[in-house]
């Protein structure tokens, strides 16, 4: 009984620790890492690569330099062979474009059949998986330089429209938590910036679920298509 108990905790903690994704593009580098249970997955540490010795670099570029050398005879046979495949392929080309042109209207027509299929079948349970996504630590910070005032302004009113937009569809289908958000405008001058981080945290509980459930309903109708 103790033992059911302690593995039935295990489980649970397993299922409520979320996987975060930590994105940050600051002072124009771009950078990311994958944790669960304050355990980083992705990207892996890398360890540098040791160096090879002279001697066997050197071997191997002599035997480099001996391959390539070859006997004009077996380079007058080896273009000829060349130009024999080249017209071959030419010819072969030539009869099957209109054969192509025919069937990638067809295999167009199959695919979005396919695709709509497909989202009618998880639409529901991806409208879920989406909701139960939290957007935490969001940090905004742009400041839109130029030397002309008229162009800064300008410049300054049109990411404000494109900002807003796209934060208020983040605010509406998920669920988000800001740090710091600032916008402004920098005059006479040319150095703009561009800093933005967030963190998402997906729940096991929550989302593995329903991405299992859409796998389930997308796999007939890939067996269905013979695209499985």
């Amino acid at each position: 009984m103790i033992a059911l108990c302690i593995i039935f905790i295990v489980l649970g903690l397993i299922l409520y620790l979320p996987i975060c994704i930590d994105v940050k593009y600051i002072g124009g580098e771009f950078s990311y890492k994958i944790t669960y249970a304050f355990i980083k997955f992705y990207p892996k540490d890398t360890k540098p690569k040791k160096k090879t010795s002279k001697s066997k670099d050197n071997k191997e570029n002599s035997k480099d330099k001996t391959s390539s050398v070859d006997s004009p005879k077996s380079k007058t046979s080896h273009d000829d062979s060349l130009k024999k495949t080249s017209q071959d392929k030419e010819n072969v080309s030539k009869e099957d474009t209109s054969n192509d042109s025919e069937s990638s209207d067809l295999n167009a027509l199959d695919t979005l059949n396919v695709a709509l299929d497909i989202f009618k079948a998880i639409k529901t349970k991806l409208g879920k998986f989406i909701t139960s996504i939290k957007i935490t630590n969001l940090y905004i910070n742009f400041q839109v330089a130029d030397l002309d005032a008229f162009d800064c302004a300008l410049k300054f009113g049109k990411l404000n429209i494109v900002l807003g937009n796209i934060l208020g569809f983040l605010y509406w289908n998920f669920k988000v938590k800001k740090k710091s958000i600032n916008i402004q405008p920098k005059f006479n001058s040319s150095n703009s910036i561009y800093d933005v981080s967030f963190k998402v945290k997906i729940g096991l509980g929550k989302g593995v679920g329903k991405i299992l459930v859409m796998i389930f309903k997308v796999i007939p109708i890939l067996k269905r298509n013979d695209l499985l």
